[in-house]
């Protein structure tokens, strides 16, 4: 039907290895694959000028690194091309078809990650936060996974539901509250039907729904996720939700020690109530006693279990059963085993009007009875409490522990400790202007009094600390959108208040570099940065006339001071390279020359 070649159009060699290859629902090619590096036998051409899309996300390459691209149905045209990969350093490679498409069309790549960390970290790809290995942690070649979506593929559904906060559970009890998701998130929008009478209950344009089921039955809930300016415009996933109404009551448990008190002997009696008083099987419940002994599996309660320490352990009682609507559910305690107890407590800082935790630091103890010394009623608990006081003041805190399983002749004792509850700071600001515009850079004024420490959170992700009342902040938001700005002010004890404001903003991406700068140290002109609005991702580069790299920023809040390995460089003209991301996700780069004058 077709063929073509596709590659550098002055390479002497092959431009890639392949490593994947995808057809995807609409009919467009991937490919994934290296180029440039010298690996033992195999040796592919250089990248320089293999052709990128508009939209790359990488639109430079050293020459030896990854190249994606998508082809469409019969090779009409090309959809979409980028390149992967570190700029210099050891060349990106990987040996074999180490890669896999999903029918999604994302790349599932990993990379031969050889001597990364090692070189000059900036220019090195380092793993995201929270990911398994931020970091290579070795002098050899271990491996770097990407993951890369181009949502090219057309429209796909993948419904998937979670019953209060576990995926991919879809029995419960009613009444049932299930939310779902589609797992693929590329429609435009989604019609969902949650009793499967095949009518729509909810259209979304999020990949997002709710919905709570009040009679018991099964229901196959369908999905159909649609976008019209697909080449499948829509297409449709089903998953099927058992509600029962056969929960296992009074999910709990007691415990006491088993004489002689010495041996840390404990018994524990199960009190779950089966639903018809069915008895339990031999395996519908399982216990964990915290301590690393196995868990041990029972129809009710368990053996008696010996402890091997003085110490506190969470034991838990988890139902384990499918039979019953509730499987998973479960209860814990805090056993405190003692030979014998001394009771302790500690308390977070007391702010009036807030709530006050108290932490119960002391060996054994199995009721505890709180009198907060303020005239408020007494509170039992298990261990810890939490109470608010309505007045600043010196209160004294008492709490009366009793453990019948400790060896102690004393079965109840108290213990007293003064509290300080102290008054709340006033957190306030004003900001100008008032009225949005355009690429505007914010003032804001702190007004807050009784405070000793402060945080901006201007509702991006981006958060400025101060101990200074008086500093006057200034910030450009990087996008047209209404943000939720937030002052945190802080007193001396560390009482906190906190004042929000919503700010709307008006936002035309765009940026620059100035041409010259003065780092004398007059405190003008001292440093050079890069100007601009919408910035949310950035690579700068600064080289000198030898063609070494003297800085590399990749924040618009941050400049160079012209110096490089902490020594002042000298008054000549220095290169730069910049590569920025916009808010509306467009990308431009730019270079120039810098003259730093002295």
């Amino acid at each position: 039907i077709f063929f073509t070649n596709f590659g550098s159009p002055t390479a002497s060699k092959p431009s890639l290895s392949i490593t994947a290859f995808l057809v995807d629902r609409c009919q467009n090619m991937y490919v994934s694959g290296w180029g440039g590096a010298v690996v033992g036998e195999f040796s592919p051409g250089s990248l320089d000028r293999m052709v990128l899309s508009r939209d790359a996300y990488q639109p430079n390459a050293d020459g030896a690194d990854f190249y994606f691209f998508i082809l469409s149905k019969n090779a009409d045209s090309l959809i979409y091309a980028t390149f992967y990969g570190q700029t210099g350093g050891f060349p990106d490679h990987v040996d074999g078809g180490t890669s896999r498409f999903d029918p999604n069309g994302t790349i599932y790549q990993t990379i031969c990650s050889c001597r990364r960390d090692f070189e000059e970290p900036r220019r090195s790809i380092l793993g995201l936060p929270g990911s398994f290995a931020e970091r290579r942690g070795s002098t050899g070649c271990n491996l770097l996974a990407v993951k890369f979506a181009f949502y090219s593929a057309g429209v796909a559904a993948g419904i998937q539901s979670s019953i209060n906060g576990k995926k991919r559970d879809s029995v419960g009890c009613v009444p049932l509250i299930v939310d779902f998701i589609d797992t693929v998130a590329a429609a435009k929008t989604y019609y969902w039907d949650f009793n499967g009478d095949g009518i729509t209950d909810t259209t979304t344009t999020t990949a997002k729904a709710s919905v709570t089921y009040k009679a018991v039955g099964i229901y196959r809930v369908r999905l159909i996720a649609e976008d019209l300016n697909s080449c499948n415009e829509r297409d449709t996933s089903y998953i099927n939700i058992s509600v029962k109404s056969n929960a296992v009551t009074n999910l709990n448990f007691n415990y006491a020690v088993v004489q002689p008190c010495i041996d840390r002997i404990y018994q524990f009696t199960n009190l779950a109530v089966p639903p018809g008083g069915i008895p339990f099987n031999a395996n519908s419940f399982q216990w964990d006693f915290g301590d690393g002994t196995p868990v041990v599996n029972s129809n009710g309660s368990p053996p008696n279990h010996k402890f091997p320490a003085d110490g506190s352990y969470i034991v838990r009682l988890t139902l384990k059963d499918p039979t019953y609507c509730n499987e998973d559910d479960y209860i814990e305690k805090t056993v405190r085993v003692s030979n014998s107890f001394v009771p302790n407590f500690t308390a977070d800082t007391a702010c009036l009007g807030s709530p006050t935790h108290f932490t119960y630091t002391g060996t054994g103890g199995a009721q505890f009875v709180w009198d907060f010394g303020d005239g408020s009623p007494l509170v039992t608990t298990g261990g810890d409490a939490t109470h608010t006081y309505l007045n600043a003041a010196t209160y004294t805190v008492t709490v009366l522990v009793t453990d019948n399983n400790t060896c102690d002749v004393i079965k109840t004792k108290p213990f007293t400790k003064d509290i300080l509850v102290s008054v709340l700071p006033t957190a306030l600001f004003d900001y100008s202007p008032r009225i949005a515009q355009v690429n505007q850079i914010y003032t804001f004024t702190n007004l807050s009094s009784g405070g000793a420490r402060y945080q901006w959170d201007f509702g991006d992700s981006k958060v400025i600390s101060t101990n200074k009342r008086d500093t006057t902040i200034k910030y450009a938001f990087p996008a047209t959108a209404t943000y939720d700005v937030c002052l945190y002010t802080t007193n001396s004890v560390g009482c906190v208040s906190k004042y929000c404001e919503p700010i709307s903003t008006e936002v035309n991406p765009l940026f620059d570099v100035p041409n010259a700068f003065t780092p004398n140290g007059d405190g003008i002109n001292d440093k050079i940065y890069v100007r601009g609005f919408g910035i949310i991702k950035m690579t700068w580069r600064i080289y000198n006339r030898w063609g070494t790299v003297v800085y590399v920023s990749n924040s618009p809040l941050e400049g160079w001071d012209g110096k490089y390995n902490g020594k002042l460089q000298p008054q000549e003209v220095y290169h730069y390279t910049i590569e920025v991301e916009f808010s509306d996700k467009i990308k431009a780069s730019k270079k120039g020359d810098i003259t730093l004058l002295r």
